[in-house]
């Protein structure tokens, strides 16, 4: 089970100095406080969460492959990022299907070094 990344990543303003290295510490699952994380939702009926990076060291998330969409240095940042995405999907779809969007527009992958 890994932590991919979306090939187009999202990234708040705040966040993009320290890109990175929270790749490389979310990759590696180690627990970042104030990093937020847009991912695709767990239940496929729905698009996307947003979780606090620390999260991640939960027993849920350990067996799980994980799609990450965005990365925010705060949970207004996130929701600036979800509003930036919905605002693109309708642009683009005249829908808001963001997963549908997300999933067939482009890719995940793993980080490398």
């Amino acid at each position: 089970m890994g932590v991919f990344w979306y090939q187009n990543l999202y990234v708040g303003k705040k966040a993009e100095k320290h890109k990175e290295k929270i790749k490389r510490k979310v990759s590696m699952r180690i627990g970042t406080l104030r990093v937020y994380l847009l991912m695709l939702a767990s239940n496929e009926r729905n698009s996307l969460d947003i979780i606090n990076a620390a999260f991640l060291k939960q027993p849920f998330y350990k067996g799980q492959d994980i799609r990450i969409v965005g990365i925010a240095m705060s949970y207004e940042e996130a929701l600036e990022l979800l509003q930036q995405i919905a605002k693109e999907v309708y642009e683009n779809t005249n829908g808001m299907d963001i997963r549908q969007y997300i999933c067939s527009k482009h890719k995940f992958g793993k980080w490398r070094v």
